[in-house]
């Protein structure tokens, strides 16, 4: 499996088809609002960060791609709370 945080942010999407079509494995697409990108991927597999946490992901693969980019303001904390504080949860999850 395939797990790509980040899955409806600008990179994110576009790879999503792509790897669908292309990576010969099961894709699993997280984002905060689940809901939301299940409605742009109905055929692929969705959840949010919280569910995340109650799936078995053994041996699973991940992309993180889930960032605060610099074409939006906010301070050294929010950027640092979003880029890193964010990435190290999702890796202990």
């Amino acid at each position: 499996m395939l797990v790509l945080t980040g899955a409806g942010g600008f990179v994110g999407s576009q790879l999503v088809n792509r790897l669908a079509e292309r990576s010969g494995r099961s894709l699993l697409l997280v984002s905060r609002d689940a809901a939301a990108l299940q409605g742009r991927y109905p055929n692929l597999r969705t959840c949010d960060y919280d569910q995340l946490a109650g799936l078995d992901l053994t041996g699973a693969t991940f992309v993180h791609l889930a960032t605060r980019n610099n074409d939006q303001p906010g301070t050294r904390d929010e950027f640092h709370a979003a880029n890193v504080d964010h990435l190290l949860r999702t890796a202990t999850t």
